[in-house]
């Protein structure tokens, strides 16, 4: 695609006919949002121009000069993480990345027991089971786990959901345990997994590695009946272990979810910063959701990972409040959002 020349910016930026521009004259408020949706509007090309379109930021709509000042944090405003969200749709326009096929795998690599015995009974009433006529390709097509009846080849969601072993395609879609005896990372490690399989194994299994951890304590001689205390809350745990997998980005990393356990905290590593909506600065805040990969989310809510989109922080925070440990403490960059969560004081 053709790159444009100084001379003809110029004349874009005036022509104010053309929709291959769009002006704004900062870059503050709901500014962000909408020169994403304008970016993404000339990446569809919908006119078919076979051009690139240009986001002009510091212009009126008239063209002229809105002397917005450049400085440092207009320049991070307009980083990476926004290019990121366009290579994650680039190919198949707006597709998100989760219902990409995966060239490399048959349908052979997705497993019919798991579809039909534990998936569909999840997703869909018995009824409705029970009176749908459609081929084994057809539902998995109607699912997304597949591109289509006639081109089955698995998607990104079918090999993460129902996939034999999702790993020989996609390496990092895995998490990493460590329990580490110690407060830093070059500390002796006392137990270690990789914990892989589709979604319901690899949760369950780090479901189970993190119980077995979180040793419970009983106080008998405090009170009239035995009190019960846990280092740390267990739906904390899910709900930002859930968010670790929901949220990270799978395209163009083999880096896996990390949950390092030290004597005073678990640290959670999900790959891929902050999406869309949500920034570093806003990280957390109720309200500030967005999804990288949506159609996962509708997976896990299926199985019963998650009761409803955007409470995951919130109810970990509560539980982490009424367990008596810290607040959750979170820190986020280009490439990854780690959750701290501290022990009791």
């Amino acid at each position: 695609m053709q790159r444009y020349t100084d001379h003809e910016l110029e004349a874009l930026l005036n022509d104010t006919e053309s929709d291959l521009a769009e002006r704004k004259k900062s870059f503050k408020g709901d500014t962000p949002k909408k020169g994403r949706q304008a970016v993404c509007a000339f990446a569809n090309d919908l006119p078919n121009h076979n051009k690139p379109g240009v986001l002009f930021i510091g212009a009126w709509d008239d063209g002229n000069p809105s002397n917005e000042p450049i400085t440092d944090q207009l320049l991070r405003g307009l980083n990476e993480q926004e290019e990121r969200i366009l290579i994650e749709k680039r190919r198949y326009k707006n597709l998100p990345f989760d219902i990409y096929p995966v060239p490399s795998a048959k349908i052979t690599d997705l497993s019919k027991t798991i579809f039909e015995n534990e998936y569909l009974p999840s997703a869909f009433a018995a009824d409705i089971l029970e009176e749908n006529n459609r081929s084994y390709e057809e539902r998995l097509a109607s699912c997304k786990m597949v591109v289509s009846p006639d081109d089955t080849t698995p998607t990104v969601l079918g090999l993460l959901s129902v996939g034999k072993t999702p790993q020989d395609f996609i390496p990092g879609a895995c998490i990493q345990f460590l329990r580490i005896d110690g407060t830093e990372l070059a500390d002796p490690v006392i137990d270690e997994e990789s914990i892989g399989g589709g979604f319901v194994e690899m949760l369950r299994r780090s479901e189970e590695k993190l119980r077995a951890h979180n040793r419970t304590a009983v106080d008998i001689t405090m009170a009239a009946t035995h009190q019960v205390d846990m280092p740390f809350p267990p739906a904390a745990l899910q709900q930002i272990l859930y968010n670790a997998v929901l949220h990270r980005t799978y395209e163009s990393t083999n880096a896996p979810v990390r949950v390092y356990w030290f004597n005073d905290r678990i640290e959670i590593n999900s790959p891929g910063g902050p999406y869309g909506n949500v920034t570093g600065e806003n990280f957390g805040r109720p309200g500030i959701t967005d999804y990288r990969n949506p159609n996962i989310g509708d997976v896990l809510k299926t199985f019963g990972f998650i009761q409803a989109f955007g409470r995951g922080i919130a109810v970990a925070r509560r539980e982490t409040a009424k367990n008596g440990n810290p607040d959750l403490e979170f820190e986020t960059s280009r490439s990854a959002v780690v959750c701290i969560l501290r022990g009791k004081p």
